[in-house]
């Protein structure tokens, strides 16, 4: 009988225990579930803000990259970087015509896609390239010293600014003149304005930040001369070609020629005792926007208005290096010699003979044109060129989508 009874509560004991197993593993299974239920939604809505996110680190890039257009093209902006616990992509696109590079000016689409676990969340927005230059940039002739005209006539459609004085003695200055200090002359056609408020200059690292995108050039390759040849974002007879045009020069504390050429890009030159454009230059930027030559130190640009001549020298529009669009393989072309975009040095500036810049002449010491020169100096500037811009950018709030694709 007491054996029974025992077999009973054993029994009773074992039944319970299942039971309270079973109703644990089912708590620990519907958790399980419920958790795999709600894991999508949490990882779609973290998703959605690292989308968000990517649009704003997108935004970022394109202002501090100075080939950021020419890198969006090639693909995305960035890709699968790690963080807030997934991964973010970014693409730009331009809604008018398909091309981010063929013009700095029209509206760009920046999205962004953000992936956490298997949720993948997009965002778009639309902004409207709007840069605010530095204002050295508002005229087309800037020195932070002053600038000197003696005996020669300069041209100035834009205008031309000091930081210190003008002094235009026996000379024609057509164009608006501005200084900080004083402004001598009778001979200016334009209006003449002086006790402005100083213009601000680019940014101190402005050659560190076109030095990080460059590919070097030795001097010694190029025997301190760029002479009857041609460079750009597609061709360099000296080394590597460099994607985005950005050629660098060390000239060792020796001087730097540039003659009978064609460069389509931007050269940088530093340790150099002095760089002298001469004869027959045409220069271009390749990457829309950007400077086309960066002195750190002394320039003299005593360019003729002959001519670039193939004939003379050699093709210069090859495969791969247009002029207004056109290739070819002949000898019939001509370029016209000048300078189109900013230019910019550190030292003192001098200008004589037939030199044309089309774009922006900047320079952080004195600017002196000699006498009988004929200058031509024309602002025209395009893009956000870093070291040279405070704003890139205006978003348009009213364009934040989110995608599905």
């Amino acid at each position: 009988m007491i054996a029974s009874r025992r077999g009973s509560i054993y029994l009773v004991v074992l039944a319970t225990s299942l039971m309270v197993f079973v109703l644990a593993y089912g708590a620990v299974a519907w958790a399980s579930s419920d958790a795999r239920a709600r894991t999508p939604g949490r990882d779609e809505l973290a998703a959605r803000r690292l989308a968000a996110s990517a649009v704003e680190l997108a935004l970022q890039s394109a202002r501090n990259t100075a080939v950021w257009r020419t890198q969006a093209a090639a693909g995305n902006l960035f890709t699968d970087l790690s963080t807030g616990g997934g991964y973010v992509t970014a693409t730009a696109s331009d809604p008018t015509d398909g091309s981010l590079v063929d013009d700095a000016t029209e509206p760009v689409v920046f999205t962004g896609i953000g992936r956490v676990g298997l949720a993948r969340q997009m965002y778009t927005v639309t902004a409207a390239a709007s840069p605010t230059y530095i204002t050295a940039l508002d005229r087309a002739m800037h020195a932070q010293g002053n600038i000197i005209v003696p005996s020669a006539i300069v041209r100035a459609s834009g205008g031309i600014s000091s930081n210190g004085s003008i002094t235009v003695t026996s000379s024609l200055l057509r164009g608006d003149a501005e200084a900080a200090g004083t402004i001598s002359g009778s001979l200016i056609t334009g209006s003449s304005t002086s006790g402005v408020a100083a213009r601000i200059m680019p940014s101190t690292d402005l050659i560190a930040q076109y030095l990080s995108m460059a590919t070097s050039i030795s001097h010694s390759a190029i025997n301190g001369e760029f002479k009857r040849c041609l460079v750009s974002g597609a061709t360099n007879p000296f080394g590597s070609t460099n994607p985005y045009g950005v050629y660098a020069v060390n000239c060792g504390g020796k001087d730097l020629n540039i003659e009978d050429s064609r460069i389509t890009g931007t050269i940088i030159v530093t340790n150099t005792t002095g760089v002298r454009v001469q004869r027959s230059v045409f220069m271009s930027p390749w990457e829309s926007g950007l400077p086309v030559l960066i002195v750190d130190g002394p320039l003299t640009i005593e360019t003729e208005a002959l001519d670039l001549i193939e004939s003379s020298f050699q093709n210069f529009n090859p495969v791969g290096n247009p002029y207004k669009g056109v290739t070819d393989s002949d000898l019939a072309d001509r370029y016209p010699s000048m300078l189109m975009g900013i230019v910019y040095a550190s030292g003192a500036i001098t200008l004589d003979k037939r030199p044309s810049v089309v774009g922006a002449l900047i320079g952080a010491g004195t600017i002196t044109v000699k006498a009988s020169a004929v200058v031509t100096v024309s602002r025209d500037v395009k893009g956000s060129p870093p070291g040279f811009v405070t704003r890139h950018f205006v978003v348009d709030s009213t364009t934040w989508q989110r995608k599905v694709d």
